[in-house]
């Protein structure tokens, strides 16, 4: 029989152990795909905190579309993946993109 998680002080006080978290949806890079998908960060806090956690190997991502890294074919769209945080090699939310001028042949950047 499994038994719950939740422990007694939890059913007594009511206390959830939810975090609220916010969703960022960025793009990140590695040497062989381009991942679009959301991050989760705790409620309040910045991308920048979730880069300087250096005890976490992984990172969850969701909703995550997945592409070659040198064209635009997706490869795979998944619901929940992880990407290993020593492969990332850029990170940017897809908020901060500037989109280029269609036929001026200048790649989007992010803004500054």
């Amino acid at each position: 029989m499994l038994e719950s998680t939740r422990t007694k002080a939890q059913f007594d006080t009511g206390v959830s152990m939810y975090t609220p978290k916010e969703k960022i949806r960025v793009i990140i890079g590695t040497s062989t795909y381009r991942i679009e998908g959301d991050v989760h960060i705790l409620a309040g806090g910045r991308l920048t905190d979730l880069v300087n956690v250096k005890a976490k190997d992984f990172w969850a991502i969701t909703n995550a579309i997945i592409r070659g890294a040198t064209d635009d074919k997706i490869l795979y769209r998944v619901g929940y993946g992880v990407v290993a945080r020593d492969d990332i090699i850029f990170l940017f939310p897809i908020e901060e993109l500037q989109s280029a001028a269609p036929g001026s042949g200048e790649t989007p950047v992010a803004k500054a």
